[in-house]
């Protein structure tokens, strides 16, 4: 017995080494696994958004965390594509070119703007087929320009007006522009009381004939 183990621990290393040898054989065998590489590419039009609000966006006093009244990023991209910490007027159009970061394909924004605690809709009527209401001046896109706030002390009636309108569902019209057109039109829309947040996807399509369009998505109405 004595004599046999020697002999056994060559077997043994023999047959270790041996399936090292073909698992190494196996290995180098194996067909190279191909990485895939996904370049993206960058929109090179001259591209430029436009928000109009129904309401008057402020920022939250309180909040020290997100101060702003309006945030807009753009995904893949680190710095905010629009982002207001002053309070922002019903029915002003804010514009912000050029929109950097823009990619061909699928492109998605976030919008989170919160509503001023007496945020009303002035200027806006009742509702008509595009969901805007009637304007109370000439604009051809559906939005009244602000000039100002009101700086006369409230009656009573005013605060029930103010408390009646902060109950109402408000909307943010949301358009991206490729020069001087239109290439995405499409609005979010508030629960009554809430502030107004969602993801917009924009696909952009510079081919010659193609067209981009956008879609949104968030915890509010659909329109």
């Amino acid at each position: 017995m004595t004599a046999s183990r020697p002999i056994i621990a060559t077997m043994a290393c023999i047959a270790i080494l041996g399936l090292v040898k073909l698992y190494t054989n196996f290995v180098a065998n194996m067909p190279r696994q191909q990485n895939q590489v996904i370049t993206l590419e960058q929109a090179t039009g001259d591209y430029a958004l436009e928000i109009t609000l129904t309401f008057r966006a402020e920022s939250d006093a309180f909040d020290v965390i997100d101060p702003y009244a309006i945030k807009v990023t753009l995904d893949g991209v680190d710095d905010p594509v629009l982002m207001r910490e002053d309070p922002v007027a019903a029915g002003v159009p804010i514009r912000v070119e050029p929109v950097k970061g823009l990619k061909v394909g699928e492109n998605e924004f976030f919008v989170d703007i919160k509503i001023a605690e007496n945020a009303s809709n002035d200027g806006f009527d009742s509702a008509d087929d595009d969901g805007f209401g009637t304007v109370s001046s000439d604009e051809d896109d559906g939005f009244a320009t602000i000039d100002g706030f009101d700086t006369e002390t409230p009656s009573d009636d005013d605060q029930a007006d103010d408390i009646g309108s902060a109950l109402l569902s408000q909307a943010m019209r949301f358009r991206i522009f490729r020069g001087d057109t239109v290439i995405a039109d499409t609005t979010l829309w508030s629960e009554p009381g809430e502030a107004i947040g969602g993801k917009i996807s924009v696909n952009i399509d510079e081919s010659a004939t193609g067209d981009s369009t956008a879609e949104h998505d968030h915890d509010g109405h659909q329109h």
